[in-house]
């Protein structure tokens, strides 16, 4: 009588599908939309696959040529994996490693840090849009007060997203290596965009409150009020156009080139009906 098989034999993972080569602690894994579940090393992961670490833990992750290290309390969606190419979207701390000639990483960073930097570069420019040393320019957009640590291939991943979006917007120009300021004011564009300004704004209006209600005393330089009326609903566009004028026109009258005597400052502004 023959044996029956133990089990049924797994389909092959895709060609060139990134392995897990090592990991530290409860390492999760999430194919596409299916539930997070508990992985182990030798699996692959492949295109809308993402991989998260808890406290403590790690990760690392292999394509051919490149090597990708997920530290702890991180989370990497892949969107894509091919022969030498990892291409992710990234929350938390990465490092990548690509041996010369045999492979490429592109890392887009997908925290509240994307919208916090945008902000950051633009101020960072001089107000009458001469041109500054770009290398300089990178330096001052860095520092993002929060003084987190990032790998070198996070702040160039956090880098590139940065001025993507900013020459996407006209916001900013890129020539020789140097840059100058065009414009000023960003409007969020596709869900991406739109998750990271969330973020940002979310960040905002809880330092807002901390600030005035925690800490009425302390000069902080934040301003907070609320204002109520009420108005005919047809007017809703026109309301939000003069708001959007005055605050830009307000931006531009008190805006100064960065220097020790300045201070970085972000304008949240809401409007809701009930």
């Amino acid at each position: 009588m023959p044996r029956a098989e133990a089990a049924a034999t797994p389909a092959p993972a895709p060609e060139g599908a990134a392995v897990l080569v090592g990991s530290k602690g409860p390492v999760e894994l999430q194919r596409g939309n299916a539930p997070w579940s508990p992985v182990a090393t030798g699996a692959r992961l492949g295109e809308t696959d993402a991989l998260r670490t808890p406290v403590d833990g790690e990760a690392e992750l292999s394509v051919d040529g490149v090597r990708l290290k997920l530290h702890d309390r991180s989370e990497i969606r892949l969107t894509a994996a091919s022969s030498g190419l990892l291409r992710a979207r990234v929350r938390g701390r990465v490092e990548s490693d690509v041996e010369s000639g045999k492979g490429r990483v592109a890392l887009q960073v997908e925290d509240g840090a994307v919208a916090v930097r945008i902000s950051r570069a633009v101020a960072a420019l001089p107000d009458d849009g001469s041109w500054v040393a770009a290398d300089r320019w990178r330096r001052e957009f860095r520092r993002d007060g929060k003084r987190r640590r990032r790998s070198s291939g996070e702040e160039t991943a956090l880098d590139a997203r940065v001025e993507e979006t900013l020459k996407r917007h006209d916001l900013v120009e890129l020539r020789g290596g140097k840059v100058r300021r065009k414009g000023r004011h960003l409007q969020a564009e596709g869900i991406e965009e739109r998750r990271a300004v969330a973020r940002q704004f979310a960040g905002l209006f809880a330092k807002g409150l901390i600030d005035r209600v925690a800490l009425p005393d302390t000069p902080t330089g934040t301003y907070l009020r609320n204002h109520y009326l009420n108005i005919d609903r047809a007017r809703l566009d026109e309301f939000h156009a003069a708001l959007d004028a005055a605050l830009r026109a307000l931006t531009e009258r008190f805006a100064a080139t960065p220097s020790r005597d300045t201070a970085f400052m972000n304008v949240l502004a809401t409007a809701t009906v009930a």
